[in-house]
């Protein structure tokens, strides 16, 4: 019996190796499962990761070139604002000139008539070109008095064509001023 007992331990470890090796083989096969989900998990979240960087690179290229486009839009405005400061200070410093030319004409006129002298255009263009030489006036302008009875108007000659165009209002206002006085 003896043999027949060795034969039982023989089949009882050979079915407990069985039973061993499809257990082995069983944790192996969930490990290897669970480690295909955990790598396909993982190369998920690589290229989620990868396409949030695209993107953010993406993005960060459209700042900068919007950046860059605003940018060049700040500096014209800068320029626009530049200019349109000096025209201002122009145009200011062009009414202050008329104000005083309209000052010095008034005198002028109201002196000539209180003498009793007549007023010839001549006298009045001279006393102007005398006003703004005094006055250190490097503009090109010109008075013009046509028909002292009826209208004064003003003809400004400038180098530009936004000085002539910005001076067309100064001249009518001072055209409309100096009408009233005849």
């Amino acid at each position: 019996m003896a043999t027949h007992s060795s034969s039982d331990d023989t089949v009882t470890k050979i079915t407990l190796n069985e039973d061993i090796a499809a257990d082995i083989i069983r944790l192996q096969g969930e490990e290897v499962i669970r480690l295909r989900k955990e790598l396909e998990d993982a190369q998920k979240l690589n290229t989620t990761a990868f396409d949030l960087l695209r993107s953010t690179d993406e993005y960060m290229s459209e700042m900068q070139n919007t950046f860059h486009q605003r940018r060049t839009q700040l500096s014209f405005l800068e320029g626009t604002l530049v200019d349109l400061q000096r025209e201002n200070a122009a145009s200011s410093h062009t009414l202050e000139d008329m104000q005083a030319d309209l000052r010095n004409l008034c005198g002028f006129l109201s002196s000539e008539q209180s003498s009793s002298h007549p007023v010839t255009q001549d006298n009045i263009v001279d006393e102007r070109y005398k006003s703004s030489s005094i006055a250190g006036s490097t503009r090109d302008e010109f008075v013009m008095i046509d028909d002292l009875s009826t209208e004064a108007s003003i003809t400004n000659i400038s180098t530009t064509d936004s000085d002539v165009e910005s001076n067309k209002p100064i001249a009518q206002l001072y055209s409309s001023m100096v009408s009233p006085l005849h």
